[in-house]
């Protein structure tokens, strides 16, 4: 007596999927603006008390530093 037929499917038309990070803004002149990659340039505007926040591409966002010297009516997170 055989087994059930086994049917082996493979998937050979499998696209790749682009990879998008997240961005890190900090908030100037009451808009929030792309900060340019790097840990010393993070670190000085962390440092001098400007508020940065984590902008992923699904639009969620977290301010992670300096959350305290945004005005009131800006949100400090988000969810999409």
């Amino acid at each position: 007596m055989k087994g059930p037929a086994v049917t082996k499917i493979t998937f050979t038309n499998r696209q790749p999927k682009e990879i998008y990070m997240a961005t890190m803004q900090t908030f100037v002149a009451n808009e929030w603006v792309e900060l340019a990659k790097g840990k010393e340039l993070f670190s000085k505007v962390s440092d001098s008390g400007v508020p940065i926040r984590v902008l992923h591409p699904n639009g969620n966002f977290k301010v992670i530093r300096n959350a305290d010297k945004l005005p009131e009516s800006v949100a400090t997170t988000s969810t999409a």
